[in-house]
């Protein structure tokens, strides 16, 4: 067996534990700690910088993946969620 074989193997896998992450319904903090180790399984965070989800392979997306660092890093760091309007009053100097 090649690396990139089991390491998509591994990622599919981490794709399918990251679905029932989602569906868990445990209070947040408590799904914060649950799911910790999972979460730096699946991201990486470099200092100082936003962290990025490993739902990219060779081609392949896991949307498991994608979906569930984002939940985490949504609940640990709440970003603005930007609405329509906020877009419509963007000024040339906030580009």
């Amino acid at each position: 067996m090649n690396n990139s074989m089991s390491y998509s193997d591994n990622q599919q896998k981490l794709n399918e534990l990251c679905y029932i992450a989602l569906e868990d319904t445990i209070d947040e903090v408590s799904w914060l700690e649950k799911y910790h180790a999972l979460y730096k399984r699946c991201s990486v965070k470099p200092e100082g910088r936003p962290s990025i989800s490993l739902s990219f392979h060779h081609g392949d997306y896991f949307e498991g993946i994608d979906e569930f660092v984002t939940k985490y890093s949504n609940l640990i760091e709440p970003v603005k969620q930007w609405t329509d309007e906020d877009y419509m009053n963007l000024t040339d100097e906030d580009l």
